[in-house]
């Protein structure tokens, strides 16, 4: 398969196609094609498209959002396995509007910073987003494969993984106001609104997916893989106050992630498939084989395919639309990359295609309009996937504000405690009620544990209950196997298993 490139000017603004321009005609309307490749031409031309360049729709367009964990739950694993893309966008809250992260989280994430345009910043998912993610997700790979047999495709979906992660309110994270990326309309110029969710996915239906569709996919994935070819996550430090292994972001993630940020990502042009079916719902797949290989050849990245796709996962999808003697509809967002699949493609027009690894992406709406309640309803619609999307909007509100309140309370031990097993919730008094009875059980398991340890005058396994009560201890179980999980912990901790 041959693969060529269209420079549309500065260092890093261009366009690598899946094959020669000239095949891609053949598929796609040339006049679509166009649609996109001007847009991009006109913006670079009106200087819109630098790092220097003040936050403006085109730029904030152009440039997805990148993450890296600099916290995992298990280290065994290579360098594309922290790294993930995404969209930051204001969403409407109670409180006025906040910045959400919406992209790749892996269930193995335990700490990320995102970064877009030169912003960054660290947020702590921690073990209790970990698992409602993985749970979650397991639902979404069935979602996505019952609609994919169901388009008549067979196919393979090596992984999903997409989550929300809440920023913080603009106005306390980015004061001087966030600038949202674009989102593509369709030829009859409708707003991209969200009405009803089922409205808005038959509207995707029938004017998105009509036919294929020339494609932009920007990706850092190269420029992340070569530039932090030197870390070594098997070498993180183990935090056992969270159970994970992690590194301080501001020392290597955070500021360096920033700068990448800044500059213009390699827009990758590839096509999406429309449905074969009319269903309820159809997610958009886009052939990915060429960009695993352009990245390796160009970057000279060690990774297998797959493993460079991942990187990947989260990033949008890009368009603009040929409405005849109407011109082009407007550029921008339409789709959300959430995993890979791999089936068999085999010859579509000039191209044979093969066996190939795609992304598979879900329609998005303008997030910018909707409320926390409606992205939680939209995500529970497309991919059923809703506990997660609570646990980082309304949760993730409630958990903060406790855990502050409970710090200058009870202090950090047991504040922590309640952080880690607090159960999820929308309701605030109810949340509260729950950290009241957390502190009650975590008091007496730590009292207990220590008037054991004083009782054998074992005064050294003393100074770490306070670290077991948070990694052995479990509020849900039988009290007495609790304290005696503590105790053992201790004494293994200081003594190493042998008691003095």
């Amino acid at each position: 398969m041959s693969e060529t490139a269209i420079a549309i000017g500065g260092e890093g603004m261009t366009i690598s196609l899946i094959s020669e321009l000239a095949e891609l005609q053949l598929l796609i309307e040339k006049e679509q094609i166009q649609c996109v490749i001007n847009t991009l031409k006109t913006w670079y031309k009106e200087k819109e498209l630098t790092p220097d360049a003040t936050p403006t729709v085109p730029n904030e367009t152009i440039r997805p959002a990148i993450s890296a964990a600099y916290g995992v739950f298990d280290k065994d694993v290579s360098l594309p396995d922290i790294f993930g893309h995404g969209i930051i966008t204001t969403v409407k809250g109670k409180d006025g509007d906040h910045l959400a992260y919406i992209g790749r989280v892996n269930p193995n994430w335990a700490e990320i910073v995102v970064a877009q345009g030169g912003f960054w910043r660290t947020r702590y998912l921690g073990v209790r987003f970990a698992n409602y993610l993985k749970e979650d997700m397991k639902k979404a790979v069935n979602a996505l494969s019952s609609y994919t047999y169901n388009m008549g495709l067979t196919a393979e979906i090596n992984d999903v993984e997409i989550a929300v992660v809440d920023l913080g309110s603009v106005k306390d994270v980015f004061p001087q106001g966030w600038v949202n990326p674009a989102n593509m309309s369709t030829c009859t110029q409708s707003p991209n609104v969200l009405g009803s969710i089922e409205d808005f996915i038959m509207n995707f239906l029938n004017e998105y997916l009509v036919n294929y569709r020339f494609t932009l996919i920007p990706l850092y994935t190269g420029k992340l893989l070569k530039g932090f070819r030197s870390i070594n996550i098997s070498s993180w430090g183990y935090d056992k106050k969270h159970s994970f292994y992690s590194i301080p972001p501001k020392e290597v993630l955070g500021p360096k992630l920033a700068g990448i940020s800044e500059n213009p990502p390699t827009l990758y042009g590839t096509f999406t498939i429309k449905a074969v079916k009319i269903i309820k719902y159809s997610p958009i797949v886009a052939p990915a084989n060429f960009i695993a290989d352009s990245i390796e050849e160009y970057y000279h990245v060690p990774y297998s395919d797959l493993d460079i796709l991942k990187a990947g996962i989260g990033a949008p999808m890009q368009s603009s639309l040929w409405c005849g003697t109407n011109g082009c509809s407007n550029y921008g967002n339409f789709a959300l990359s959430v995993g890979i699949l791999s089936m068999g493609l085999g010859k579509i027009g000039p191209l044979n295609l093969g066996k190939q690894y795609n992304y598979i992406g879900i329609p998005i709406p303008d997030f910018s309009n909707m409320t926390f309640d409606e992205i939680q309803s939209y995500f529970k619609e497309v991919l059923n996937a809703e506990r997660i999307i609570k646990l980082a909007f309304v949760f993730g509100t409630i958990l903060t504000s406790i855990y502050e309140d409970y710090k200058k309370k009870y202090g950090d031990l047991f504040a922590e405690f309640v952080y880690q097993w607090l159960p999820v919730t929308d309701n605030e008094s109810e949340a509260k009620q729950d950290a009241e009875g957390l502190v009650n059980i975590a008091q007496k398991i730590y009292d207990r544990a220590r008037e054991e340890i004083n009782a054998t005058r074992s005064y050294r396994a003393l100074s770490y209950v306070e670290e077991c009560l948070l990694t052995v201890a479990n509020p849900y179980g039988e009290l007495d196997e609790q304290v005696k999980n503590v105790v053992n912990c201790a004494f293994n901790e200081a003594f190493g298993g042998e008691e003095e």
